[in-house]
């Protein structure tokens, strides 16, 4: 966790992080905003979603999967690496480590990082920091409306069983 493990710049990025995406996400529940801080107060790394769903005060990992589709969010490995992006770019223009020393110090290996990076913004770690992490911000917001935009709502679900609803 960010706030136990990493220094005070890990801190000061994890606190950045959580500002950055509860400002920027279309949050509308209070459950979806608590998963959010606490993915952010985490630096991104999760060990388990079924601990992580109790540690928010939910009864099931599928639970934390409804919440988040329901908001148009990415599922929880991937809103955890948005995180974990951009902390690292948040780091990284503060000045305060490489990429190589941030993945040493969070267990992860460097190429993992790199990959994870690649797959989520299309870009390397170098265009990545280049661009920064306004830009790696404003692409998980596009994908965030993206995903809004393909979500059906339970009412507009198809109705299954040729059970007549009325109004």
């Amino acid at each position: 966790m960010c706030a136990h493990t990493q220094p005070v710049t890990g801190d000061a990025a994890c606190d950045t992080v959580r500002r950055l995406l509860l400002a920027a996400l279309p949050l509308r529940s209070p459950e979806s905003a608590r998963l959010v801080e606490t993915l952010a107060r985490s630096g991104g790394l999760i060990d388990d979603a079924q601990r992580f769903a109790t540690d928010v005060g939910m009864r099931s990992r599928y639970q934390v999967a409804r919440v988040l589709r329901r908001e148009g969010l990415p599922q929880l490995e991937a809103l955890a690496a948005w995180v974990r992006i951009l902390r690292w770019l948040i780091l990284w223009e503060s000045g305060s480590a490489s990429l190589s020393r941030m993945a040493l110090d969070a267990g992860l290996e460097t190429s993992v990082c790199c990959r994870t990076i690649r797959r989520l913004t299309g870009a390397t770690w170098t265009e990545a920091r280049e661009r920064g992490s306004n830009w790696a911000l404003l692409l998980l917001v596009e994908r965030c409306r993206s995903l809004a935009a393909t979500a059906i709502e339970p009412s507009s679900r198809p109705n299954r069983g040729g059970i007549i609803r009325s109004a």
